[in-house]
């Protein structure tokens, strides 16, 4: 487990956005905004505040991120045209079935620092060495606590696109840099 002085902040509104998680306010304490919603009230955490990093085979490990932004699984949908029935239905009609399931891109954002690891992981498939940047990976996300709150294992994961930072003198944020990298399979596991 890493140690919470280690893990930055991340601010709730654009963490809880890219991530697409929806969590209960129990897990994080009293909230100050309430919904109502079939009789029922729900509270909304505002002051949410988790730490994530990733671990990707033998290139980085615990390394901290400050976005990212995990887009899940998707599965086509093929459209079917059935032959004529009877009675009403002489024409026939279009069926939806499922096809191919596709599991989308993922992009990280880390702090820019002197560490090399993610631009020489990309630089790999950059010289044509693309099995040997495929690894399994680990995604961990941290409560305030630094207990992990979720856990998604990436199968033969590889980084597709590197994206170093734009300076700017006037700008008042820190620099980072992002890769996006696609897998085989993807599974929450926690």
């Amino acid at each position: 487990m890493l140690a919470k002085k280690n893990l930055p902040r991340i601010s709730s509104l654009g963490t809880c956005f890219v991530l697409s998680l929806c969590l209960s306010s129990s897990v994080f304490g009293a909230a100050s905004h309430v919904k109502t919603h079939a009789h029922a009230k729900v509270a909304w955490p505002t002051a949410v505040e988790f730490r994530a990093s990733i671990t990707a085979g033998n290139f980085f490990s615990n390394k901290i991120a400050v976005g990212i932004d995990l887009q899940g699984t998707e599965t086509e949908v093929l459209e079917y045209k059935t032959v004529g029935g009877q009675g009403n239905d002489k024409a026939g009609f279009i069926q939806k079935i499922p096809g191919r399931l596709k599991y989308l891109p993922i992009t990280l954002t880390f702090p820019i620092s002197s560490d090399l690891s993610v631009y020489k992981w990309r630089q790999m498939v950059e010289n044509g060495n693309v099995e040997g940047a495929r690894t399994n990976a680990t995604i961990s996300l941290f409560d305030a606590r630094g207990t992990i709150i979720a856990q998604y294992n990436l199968i033969r994961c590889w980084p597709s696109k590197y994206t170093g930072p734009q300076f700017e003198s006037t700008s008042a944020g820190s620099p980072t840099e992002s890769l996006t990298i696609v897998c085989d399979g993807l599974t929450r596991v926690q």
